[in-house]
Parts: C-alpha cells; sequence; structure tokens
C-alpha cells in the first residue's frame, strides 16, 4: 500500500486530546492487521505475505 503522506506524530495524534487523529487510526489499523512501515519508500507491507496475497 502506498501511503499519500508520511505520516508524523503531530499527524497521528491530536495534539490537544491525546488521542488518535483519522490519519493515526487508519495507521493503527493497518498495523493491527499485520502490515509493517517501511518509511523509505513511504510504503506499507503485510507482514509474510506477497504481493498477490499469497504467503
Amino acid at each position: 500500500m502506498i501511503q499519500a503522506i508520511r505520516p508524523t506524530a503531530a499527524e497521528l495524534v491530536d495534539g490537544k486530546t491525546g488521542k488518535l487523529t483519522g490519519v493515526g487510526r487508519e495507521f493503527q489499523y493497518s498495523i493491527d492487521k499485520g502490515c509493517r512501515d517501511d518509511p523509505d519508500p513511504s510504503t506499507m507491507a503485510t507482514v509474510g505475505k506477497t504481493a498477490a496475497g499469497g504467503k
């Protein structure tokens, strides 16, 4: 998955409330589903699976 933005802490967490923003919730959802962040090419990859979805 190609990320439209490179998330920073300020974009992931609301500075006033300390809660996740919409971007933060989406980022956390992807991580919870087994993706990992690869900041160099600004992508997220599913751990242990190929691009075609197999193992």
